[in-house]
């Protein structure tokens, strides 16, 4: 627990501070302000803080090294999310830094010297184990959203016509200040008929919608939705999910994740 109390906002407020990628899997977290999770002190980055400390104007994070300024522990593994820590000594001794984690495990292992924190963003590695270039963080208040501009598929050729459970493990949060994270989902959708022909999806078994209609037999339609994944629903260890149908077993669906809606 933090040892030396030091109190601007009594709120889990948070400015800037925005994870993202740069050259050779570098990231940085850009200037701004928040307050640690345990609503015990604020967290400065580009500034003095309330000891008169000049703060780093960014705070770089190389996953190549472990502990404070890298990755909290092991080495960064292929299609895996990795949540993006602030980190903060209570009793400033040691400067603001940040810390990756994989994305499962919740709190990072903190350095020593180190005792609190706040969660800004996530970022996704691809097959090769290195971060996708091609995502961005948005939003720099506590309400965030991570967008994969190389979607992240999820499902190949489903022709399901009965409720089937997908999981999106590895692409959506399974944890966040927020109960329950927003995934943004598309659709590619080959009607064998398209008279009746529907995709069905929900959040759980019990909760489906059509976000997608066939328009024209054997031709691609396009669909996009935003599905709640409360972990509480999920399976396989809280992994959040999407559950989906086809009206017809000669239709073929593709789905992927855009990205996601978080809190930090």
């Amino acid at each position: 627990m933090p040892n030396v109390e030091s109190s601007n906002n009594s709120s889990l407020y948070i400015n800037g501070l925005i994870p993202q990628i740069g050259k050779d899997n570098i990231v940085f977290i850009t200037q701004g302000q928040c307050r640690d999770l345990n609503n015990f002190m604020d967290i400065v980055v580009g500034a003095t803080n309330v000891q008169n400390f000049l703060m780093p104007n960014d705070i770089l994070i190389n996953p190549n090294i472990n502990g404070a300024g890298g990755l909290d522990t092991g080495v960064l593994e292929a299609d895996t999310l990795y949540a993006v820590f602030v980190l903060a000594d209570s009793s400033y001794n040691k400067p603001t830094s940040g810390i990756l984690s994989k994305e499962t495990s919740q709190i990072p292992l903190l350095p020593a010297g180190y005792d609190t924190g706040r969660l800004v963003g996530y970022l996704r590695t691809g097959d090769d184990g290195n971060f996708l270039l091609n995502q961005i963080v948005v939003g720099s208040g506590s309400e965030r959203k991570l967008i994969y501009n190389d979607y992240v598929q999820v499902l190949t050729n489903g022709s399901s016509t009965s409720t089937t459970s997908i999981s999106l493990e590895n692409s959506v949060a399974s944890f966040g200040r927020s109960e329950t994270n927003l995934a943004i989902i598309g659709l590619y959708y080959i009607p064998n008929n398209y008279v009746n022909s529907y995709v069905y999806i929900g959040p759980d078994s019990d909760s489906l919608y059509i976000p997608i209609v066939g328009q024209q037999s054997d031709t691609i339609c396009y669909g996009q939705c935003e599905v709640p994944c409360p972990p509480s629903v999920s399976e396989d260890g809280n992994q959040p999910r999407v559950f989906y149908s086809v009206s017809s077993s000669s239709d073929t669906l593709d789905i992927f994740v855009e990205g996601f809606y978080f809190t930090v």
